[in-house]
Formats: C-alpha cells, sequence, structure tokens
C-alpha cells in the first residue's frame, strides 16, 4: 500500500443531483417605472454629484467591466473574449443606443450569459465531482492575484476549476482529519505528516468518506447558488447596474432598490419592528438561530432554536409558503408595523405536527450598537487613577422611518455622567469601528467636550460652504480626553476626532490615521422631486408621453413600501482649519503598532475616490484656548506622552507581543497560495498553528495583567431590551457569499445630513482556510486601549503637576517649555516611569 505509485482518494459512493435550467421568476425587461429610475438616477448624477462630472465612452467601457466584475468578482464564469465582445458592442454604444433610451438590455444580457454560465459550470462541477480526484499531487492553488482577469480560453477556465475544487475539498477534508490526529497524538504535538502516518491513523476508508461528505456538500453549496442566480429579479439587476454607473463617480454614490432602502433606514435608527429572532438560511429552511431575550418570539414560549419558519401569514390571513424563498424576503415578510400581527407555521425537532404561532410584532432596539462604557482602574505608584472608555459603535439617533430611536450623543452624556458619579479621572472615547452615523449626532457629541465653535464645514458642488456649530456652551466632561481610532474610523468619526484634535481638547491616538472618508453623500426618493433637481433654477425637462404614462399604471411587483433612491456624493466637508479628511484622514497624535496598516482598507484603495484639497479656514488662536475652563495640549505636551509612550512600546512584554502577532499575520497575509496536497496542506497548517499557540500562550501571560474593570450600564434599571437582526448567510447558506469588508458613506436622510455604513463587498465563498479556524475563547489583551489607558493616565499626573506648585498652567507650562531645550532634562523627572511586565 505503502509503494502504490499514484495516491489517489477515491470517491466511493457519490450521487450526482441534478439541478433543472432555471428562469428568472421575474422577466428580466426593463419596465416604465424602471425607465422613470434610470432617467432620474442618470440626470441626478450628472447635475447634483459634487464633482459636476460628464461620462466620457472610454468610462461606459469601464461601466461594462464593472459590472461584469461586480457579478462574476472572482473571475469563474465569464471568459476574456466576453470582455472584448461586450466592450465593443455595448461599451462605444451605450449611452447613446441604451441608457439615453432609459434601457437596461446590455445589463440583462449579461446578466442572463452569467446565468447561463453557472448553470454549464454547475454541471460541470457535478460531472468533475463524481470522478476521482488526486489530492496528494503537488500542486498550489493561487488565492489571491492582483493580476488577475478571466480566463482566455474554456479550456483554461477549466484548469482554474479543477485546482478551485481541489482546494474546496481540502478546505471541507482538513479540519476533520486534523481533528482526528490532535486526538490521536494528546498532548504530543502532531510529528510532520507523511503518507504512513496518514493510512495509519486515518485509514484510507475514513479519508475516502470524508471526501464523498465534502463533495456532496460542495455540490449542494453551488446548487444553492444557481437556484440564488435564477431567483434574482429585474430589480437587483437595476440596482447593481446602476451602482456601477454612480460609482464611476465616486465609490460612495450607489443607487438603492426599495428592500436596500429598507435596511439602510434600519441601520441608520437602530431600530425595527419584528419579532426578536436571528434567522439564517438552511439548505433552503428558515431556521432560527437565536432568540433575543424579552423578544416577542422568546415570550410567546412557543418557538425554541432551532425551529424553523415553513410558512408566514399576515394577521388572519392565508398563510404563504417561505421553503425555498431568499432570507431577504422572509424577513421582510415577518416585519410590520408595530403591533400588528403575524403568525408563523413552525417546524420543530420536539413537535410531531406543525404548529400555528401568532407573535404580535414589537419595537425591536439593536442594543449591540448602542453606546457603552467602562471604568478601569490603571495601576501608579500612588496607587490606581479611574479611567473612563466610552465605546460608540456608530452615530446614531431618529429619522423619520424611525423618530422614537435614541441619540448617540443622550447615551454618551448619560455615561459621561456615570463615569463621574464613580469619580473617574479620564476618558477615553472609543470610534476605533465607527464608520460612521448622523452628522447631527457627530456635532453633538464633539460638543459635549468643548464649550462652542465650528466643528466641521461643508462644501457643496455650487462652492457654498455651510459652517456647522456646536451652539451649546455646557461641557459635560472637562478633565483629559483620548480619542481611540483606527483605519476603520470613518465619515463622522473623522469630524468628531479631527474637530477635538483641532481644539486641541483630546489626544488622537490609533492607527497612524483614519480612513479618510471626507465626502457627504444624500439620498434621494425616486422618482426625483423637480425641487431636488433643479432646486432654484426653474429650468425643467418634462418627461415624454410614454414615461409620464408609464409612471401611472399600476405594476405587479413584489417591492416594500420604500422607494427606490439614489445615494449622491454632493458635499466634501472640511475641519475648522480647512483642511479635508478626504484621502488624508486625521492623523494620529500617537501612533500604535497596528496590523490593519497592512489591509487595503483605505478611502485611497477604493476605486475613483475623490481628490484632497483644503478651503479657507483658520488655526485655533491661544487665547480661545487659555480661557477655556478644561486642559488642551500643546505640542510640548504632546512630545512628553508620546516619548512617554514609545518607552513603554519599547519595554512592555505586551508590545512584544503586538509586534510578533503583527509580523506572523503579514507572512499569512501576504501568502497568495496554498498547496493543493493533502499533505503539504495540513504541515503548513500546523507550523501555523505552532506559531498561533506560542503566540497564543503569550497573550495568555499577558492577560494576567489586566487592569481590574467594572461595567457602566447605560440604564440605570436593566430592562429586557428586544432586537432582531438577520444572520448574514455564510457559505452554506442562503448563498455563497461572506461579506469581507463595508464602507462607510455619508448620507442625507429627509433634510438630516448622515455618515452610515453603505455597501458590502461579497465573495461567492472563501478561498482562505478560514473555515478551518477554530473557535477561540481566549481572554484577550486589548492592547491599544491599554495603552491609550496609560497615556491617559500621564496626562492626568502632568496635569496634576501644572496646576500645583505654580502660580498658574502657563507658567508651568512655559518651565517645561524651558526644561525641555537643557540637555539633561528627561521627562522622567516629571513623571513615574511604569515597570515592565517582567
Amino acid at each position: 500500500m505503502l509503494n502504490r505509485i499514484k495516491r489517489t482518494l477515491t470517491l466511493l459512493t457519490f450521487a450526482s443531483v441534478s439541478v433543472p435550467l432555471l428562469i428568472a421568476e421575474v422577466p428580466l425587461e426593463t419596465t416604465f417605472q424602471m425607465k422613470a429610475e434610470i432617467k432620474d438616477m442618470r440626470m441626478a448624477m450628472e447635475r447634483l454629484h459634487f464633482s459636476k462630472k460628464t461620462l466620457e465612452n472610454e468610462e461606459y467601457k469601464d461601466l461594462i467591466v464593472n459590472y461584469m466584475e461586480r457579478l462574476d468578482f472572482n473571475h469563474l464564469y465569464f471568459l476574456n473574449s466576453d470582455q472584448l465582445l461586450w466592450e465593443q458592442r455595448f461599451g462605444r454604444t451605450l449611452k447613446n443606443n441604451y441608457l439615453d433610451k432609459n434601457e437596461l438590455y446590455p445589463a440583462f444580457y449579461i446578466f442572463n450569459t452569467f446565468e447561463s454560465r453557472v448553470g454549464d459550470r454547475l454541471e460541470w462541477t457535478e460531472a468533475f465531482l463524481s470522478g476521482d480526484i488526486d489530492l496528494f499531487e503537488k500542486d498550489t492553488y493561487v488565492t489571491d492575484d492582483e493580476d488577475e482577469t478571466w480566463a482566455q480560453t474554456k479550456i483554461d477556465a477549466d484548469g482554474l476549476w479543477r485546482q478551485r475544487l481541489k482546494n474546496e475539498i481540502l478546505s471541507e477534508v482538513v479540519p476533520d482529519i486534523r481533528e482526528q490526529l490532535e486526538e490521536h497524538y494528546g498532548e504530543e504535538p502532531v510529528p510532520e505528516l507523511t503518507h504512513a502516518i496518514l493510512d495509519e491513523v486515518i485509514g484510507v476508508e475514513k479519508q475516502n468518506e470524508l471526501v464523498s461528505e465534502a463533495k456532496t456538500k460542495i455540490i449542494e453549496r453551488y446548487q444553492r447558488w444557481y437556484k440564488r442566480i435564477g431567483e434574482m429579479k429585474a430589480a437587483e439587476v437595476q440596482e447593481d447596474f446602476l451602482t456601477e454607473l454612480a460609482q464611476l463617480y465616486d465609490p460612495h454614490s450607489n443607487f438603492m432598490s426599495p428592500d436596500t432602502s429598507e435596511d439602510f433606514g434600519i441601520s441608520i435608527s437602530n431600530e425595527l419592528i419584528g419579532i426578536g429572532a436571528v434567522l439564517s438560511d438552511d439548505n433552503g429552511y428558515c431556521k432560527i438561530l437565536e432568540l433575543i431575550e424579552g423578544g416577542p418570539a422568546s415570550k410567546s414560549g412557543e418557538i425554541i432554536e432551532g425551529d424553523l419558519i415553513i410558512g408566514v401569514a399576515q394577521g388572519r390571513g392565508d398563510f404563504e409558503d417561505v421553503v425555498g424563498k431568499r432570507l431577504r424576503d422572509i424577513v421582510r415578510l415577518i416585519r410590520g408595523k408595530e403591533d400588528s400581527l403575524v403568525r408563523l407555521q413552525i417546524q420543530s425537532e420536539k413537535s410531531v405536527e406543525d404548529k400555528i404561532v401568532p407573535i404580535t410584532r414589537k419595537r425591536i432596539k439593536l442594543e449591540e450598537k448602542l453606546a457603552s462604557a467602562e471604568l478601569f482602574y490603571i495601576p501608579t505608584e500612588e496607587g490606581s487613577v479611574p479611567i473612563g472608555v466610552i465605546n460608540l459603535p456608530n452615530f446614531y439617533g431618529p429619522t423619520s422611518g424611525n423618530p422614537l430611536s435614541t441619540r448617540a450623543s443622550e447615551d454618551v452624556n448619560n455615561l459621561i455622567n456615570k463615569l463621574k458619579d464613580q469619580g473617574v479621572k479620564g476618558i477615553v472615547l472609543d470610534l476605533r469601528t465607527n464608520g460612521g452615523g448622523l452628522l447631527d449626532e457627530a456635532i453633538n457629541i464633539t460638543g459635549l467636550f468643548i464649550s462652542t465653535g465650528p466643528v466641521v464645514k461643508v462644501l457643496n458642488s455650487a462652492g457654498e460652504v455651510d459652517v456647522n456649530r456646536d451652539y451649546d456652551p455646557a461641557i459635560s466632561w472637562d478633565g483629559p480626553l483620548a480619542v481611540l481610532t483606527s483605519r476603520y474610523s470613518a465619515s463622522a468619526s473623522e469630524i468628531v476626532a479631527g474637530a477635538l484634535q483641532y481644539y486641541k481638547r483630546a489626544l488622537i491616538i490609533g492607527d497612524e490615521s483614519t480612513h479618510g472618508k471626507g465626502t457627504v453623500q444624500t439620498t434621494f426618493a425616486l422618482p426625483i422631486s423637480v425641487y431636488d433637481m433643479y432646486g432654484r433654477d426653474s429650468r425643467f425637462v418634462r418627461p415624454n408621453l410614454l414615461e409620464r404614462v408609464g409612471r401611472l399604471i399600476p405594476m405587479k411587483s413584489n417591492r416594500t413600501g420604500m422607494p427606490s433612491m439614489a445615494k449622491i456624493t454632493i458635499a466634501k466637508y472640511y475641519l475648522p482649519d480647512g483642511s479635508s479628511t478626504q484621502l488624508r484622514g486625521v492623523p494620529s497624535d500617537i501612533n500604535l503598532p497596528s496590523v490593519a496598516e497592512l489591509l487595503p482598507i483605505r478611502e485611497s484603495d477604493l476605486e475613483n475616490p475623490l481628490s484632497w484639497d483644503n478651503i479657507d479656514g483658520h488655526e485655533i488662536e491661544s487665547e480661545v484656548l487659555v480661557s477655556n475652563a478644561y486642559p488642551y495640549l500643546q505640542p510640548n505636551l504632546i512630545d512628553i506622552l508620546n516619548e512617554r509612550s514609545h518607552e513603554r512600546q519599547t519595554t512592555l512584554e505586551e508590545f512584544k507581543y503586538l509586534n510578533e502577532s503583527i509580523s506572523s499575520f503579514k507572512v499569512r497575509y501576504e501568502r497568495n497560495s496554498v498547496p493543493l496536497s493533502i499533505i503539504d496542506r495540513i504541515n503548513l497548517l500546523n507550523r501555523d498553528d505552532l506559531e498561533k499557540d506560542l503566540l497564543e500562550d503569550y497573550n495568555k501571560r499577558l492577560a494576567e495583567f489586566a487592569f481590574e474593570s467594572i461595567e457602566v450600564p447605560l440604564k440605570d434599571i436593566q430592562e429586557a431590551e428586544e432586537s432582531e437582526e438577520v444572520a448574514k448567510p455564510e457559505p452554506e447558506d442562503e448563498e455563497i457569499a461572506v461579506v469581507v469588508s463595508e464602507d462607510d458613506d455619508i448620507v442625507q436622510v429627509d433634510g438630516t445630513i448622515t455618515a452610515d455604513v453603505g455597501e458590502t463587498v461579497s465573495e461567492e465563498d472563501s478561498d482562505s482556510e478560514e473555515g478551518e479556524e477554530k473557535e477561540d475563547d481566549t481572554p484577550r489583551i486589548d492592547i491599544h486601549l491599554r495603552e491609550t489607558m496609560r497615556i491617559v493616565g500621564d496626562w492626568i499626573e502632568l496635569e496634576d503637576y501644572l496646576n500645583s506648585g505654580a502660580e498658574n498652567r502657563q507658567i508651568a507650562i512655559h518651565s517645561i517649555d524651558e526644561n525641555l531645550v537643557q540637555d539633561d532634562f528627561h521627562w522622567s523627572q516629571l513623571l513615574p516611569v511604569e515597570p515592565s511586565l517582567n
């Protein structure tokens, strides 16, 4: 057996399940409503976009390629010849022959071709997986090719698919084999794997069984993917194509279908009306993954986690069968008006018969996106210093759709007061994961820490500048303040960080700079109004007779009550000194090592970003700073704090751990291929895990030094708040899609400028070994947060020095200035040095 010439894992039993060719449920044709929306969208982009840009023919060719890549983002189904053909056929004439006539024929043609290719590839995949596949052959699979494009020929594409499917089989099989190897060797390390060890420990029969199961699972995955493509509606094709059109102007403009508009409103307000359950797609069944404590579904007592929803009825109406429906459509059926009745037909493993469960919809608050706080006690030579940390995931607040939503500024103010009651000496505002939110709330939150003054300037396409100010002289917190940021801090987060930095009110600590999104978007409901389109301009191009009649024709549609919307970049914003945050972001006063610096997550990494510039502004006057009741930061103070932090970064063990973790991640991140030999794959993963285990042991040791802390509740009485969210589909769920990134947009809803999470970038499935990662519940220390709190502690000590033993603060600062120029002066003469963790 060991001397076999060719090692092949053979599929013992595999039944290929054929899937009939699907036809889209809704005919893919341009309706009257779509024609009106296409015209309005184009007019809005050309007239209202900040750039005042007019697209050229060459850019329309790019639109064809961009739409192809939106459908086939992994370059799996189309060929290079398709691109050349469609650039010639549609690219040169797209404007005159189609868009000027408000026609989406090129988009539908390309989509229909895509659907056909997916069906063809499914049949090819079933045939390929029904045969023997050599998982011991020395070969590699390229997971990240910067120059990747479509294959030249079908033969080339077949070769890429063979490698892809072998990689998917390994991704399914390897975790099980590694688990059995670990069980076999127990506490001993798993040795370098060989054929002999694999056969001895796992056995050929078990290997074949695992491969058979993997093949079946992969086939079912691609069958669901094909089914999902067949269920796509004309409105979804329209949304994708018009979004690509809008993003020729900039990466944050897009077209939103009614479904997307509804989800967008929910994300802004953090509220929806529903039953309080986390749902997912389980092979065509709507499965209840989790019940939210205190939610309507939980209170019914009739539903448990793991139950399947197979039917939904509105009030006392008839049930609609939802088996096989898209999860998004099912969720829309379950949501509804507050206090309205929805009945669910539940299939449960605990019951022989299906049961009907009536539920009254209630307002669900998405608590996980609300502000939260924690009080830490930072050890010093004198004892400990209480530092409060306020985590703000986004700048939420009321919108017209959800007027009862809480405000981020009110919640943050509430938490500040609670921290002050606990005797807090300094505060950290954590905006690392904050991608934006309501601009008004960003201004209000800035106002909690300053007296009055401009916060952000907004320049529109007409050259007009609107200065947004904080007019409230009241200050909620007048002590030392730090804002912890990252490359993910965007839009409204950058306004807050930049304004507080401008007023020298807060230390900005974290990644080298923030995301760099300094553009403003606004949403327009379609059909767009004359006022929105033309403002004070009296000119108006009347729609032709056919369009006017078409808008009056009732249309059979599955759309929600929400309108389609155009989200358009209409302005840029600037800090009070006139500098834009676009592309450059807000630089940190004190920079900390970060893995985010390796990732392409900046605004500059997106396609077609607007450029950086500046407008008239003014530097803050020192007299204004001196007159304020709160401490402000002068460069020499920042230098002292930066130097002290730098010394800790070179001496503390946790920074050694952080730097080693970043280096380890960098090696794996820059790895653009993986072995397709099962032996080589397992050995590679074992080596990676050995390195990660060493780092985890390091992390556990450091976790012993965690600062003492207590949570500070947002509410005095912990109510059973209701929340509902729909689980994003994993590769085995509704479709083969994994959300891998989000960008953050500013929009305007009913006159309120807002910033919020925008589009997502999806992958058909993951080409990495993420599916093989084990769930890790190891306690971790937040090194960036720990160091930020130490820096604030340093500032507190420095303020004590400045405000004691001197006639006034300015005399003390002048004394530091003189000391700093002395050769024998060291900042440690002012502040005690923290001992190492060694």
